[in-house]
């Protein structure tokens, strides 16, 4: 292996790790808040994916408004499990648990019925004209999940 294929999985690596960085940053937000994992927090990213590209593929919107509609679904979707799940704490943190099982299985029923169970390709949504530093292709997706990631 060379240097600019090291670099290259590297930079592809940084883009991954910013997006797992920022599913574990939620993770550790409810985690804090309510001291349960919470095993629907999986689902409630995919649907809050699903709904992007619906509002941005079959609605037409531009992205970011697409992406403020669905980060703003999620937050009422995550809102009603939240008034749910807020009850049985003073009964039984097993029972949250367990709902957070039940309600993560509901939610990837709900999705398979409204958008099927077969992939979609989805164009990326900013200008993904690469950048060249020498050997290595930085593509301009990675450098924005990074600068997300960094902002947050």
């Amino acid at each position: 292996m060379n240097i600019g294929n090291l670099l290259q999985t590297g930079v592809g690596g940084l883009s991954i790790g910013a997006i797992y960085a920022l599913v574990a940053l939620g993770f550790s937000i409810v985690f804090r808040t309510i001291g349960l994992v919470n095993f629907a927090h999986g689902d409630i990213l995919m649907i809050g994916a699903f709904l992007t590209v619906t509002f941005f593929l079959n609605s037409h919107l531009w992205f970011p408004l697409a992406l403020v509609l669905a980060v703003s679904s999620t937050a009422l979707l995550g809102f009603g499990f939240e008034r749910v799940l807020r009850p049985l704490e003073r009964k039984d943190l097993d029972l949250m648990l367990i709902g957070t099982i039940g309600f993560g299985i509901a939610l990837e029923g709900a999705a398979v019925l409204i958008w099927g169970s077969q992939g979609q390709a989805v164009p990326t949504p900013i200008n993904d004209t690469p950048i060249h530093l020498g050997s290595v292709v930085v593509r301009s997706y990675d450098l924005f999940m990074l600068g997300v990631t960094a902002a947050v």
